[in-house]
């Protein structure tokens, strides 16, 4: 029984093959698009304002050959040229023999567009920042505590120079991020521009994100800057207490020696109301929600 199995499966499986072959062995037409590309462009010269990037065949001939060109191939339809400056304008069905994946046995009955056309330049290079473009949201009490840092931060880019001349920066590909809540080192494409090459593909993004925390600073003395001579200023009282907000790992790294606080003299000079607010210096990425007290009364002595 198992051997009668084991022929009928056989049996079956030849007759499909055989099926195929018969099949494929036959004539037919298909239409097929394939990328073109310009080929024979001198190394200091670059392509621009190609006018079609893609050609598209009607083709006929043997079901194997057509079937290679379209089961793990996609071959360039190749243009030569001479790599003279200045705009060419070829025709397609010249360049059918330049293409020797069209074996002689496959027969080209038309070809669309019929022409393309192209200028040729003289190369040009310069390098230019890198700007990302990333969508970030965090994970609620979590946000941004550090530079968002591109490594590399700028890339040479080359091309003919009427496109090259007007690039000042080139974009990452769009980022999104949702819900962050730790530190992000990823690697993310750079945006391709069309006749465009760069010196490289991907640069690294990193930043940090924590936990948004609050923490409390008390007795942060009060400085006096810019007093003349024979003047003095009397501050009270003469410390405070500042509240920051930031990343917990970098409060929990700060003490007040951290932290600054001071008034000018010009302050006193010039207020109104008895009372003069202090000029709080505290670390990056750190933001001060309150001091107390927020106003500290003074007087001016002379000598």
């Amino acid at each position: 029984m198992k051997s009668n199995i084991i022929s009928i499966i056989f049996i079956t499986l030849f007759s499909i093959i055989l099926w195929v072959f018969v099949s494929f062995s036959g004539e037919f037409f298909t239409t097929l698009k394939f990328p073109l590309k310009v080929a024979g462009v001198a190394d200091n010269k670059s392509i621009s304002n190609q006018s079609v990037d893609n050609v598209t065949l009607n083709l006929k001939g043997q079901g194997w050959q057509l079937a290679q060109l379209t089961i793990g191939r996609n071959p360039n339809f190749i243009v030569n040229t001479n790599s003279a400056l200045g705009v060419h304008n070829v025709s397609l069905r010249n360049e059918i023999d330049a293409n020797t994946w069209l074996s002689s046995s496959l027969q080209v009955l038309e070809i669309e567009p019929e022409k393309v056309s192209f200028n040729i330049e003289p190369i040009f290079r310069k390098k230019v920042k890198i700007q990302h473009q990333l969508d970030l949201s965090f994970k609620p009490n979590y946000g941004l505590v550090s530079k968002i840092i591109l490594s590399p931060d700028s890339v040479t880019i080359s091309g003919p120079e009427s496109i090259i001349s007007k690039i000042n920066k080139v974009y990452t590909e769009h980022l999104k991020l949702i819900g962050a809540e730790r530190k992000v080192v990823e690697y993310v494409d750079l945006k391709k521009i069309n006749f465009v090459e760069m010196s490289l593909e991907q640069v690294n993004i990193d930043f940090d994100v924590q936990k948004i925390v609050d923490k409390t600073f008390e007795n942060i003395p009060v400085n006096i800057k810019n007093v003349p001579p024979s003047r003095d200023l009397n501050l009270f009282p003469t410390k405070i207490t500042i509240i920051l907000r930031g990343g917990i790992n970098i409060l929990g790294k700060l003490n007040k020696d951290d932290i600054s606080a001071y008034v000018n003299y010009s302050q006193a000079l010039y207020d109104t109301l008895g009372s003069i607010e202090p000029i709080i210096e505290i670390p990056e990425f750190t933001t001060v929600i309150d001091k107390k007290p927020r106003k500290l009364e003074y007087i001016i002595k002379q000598f």
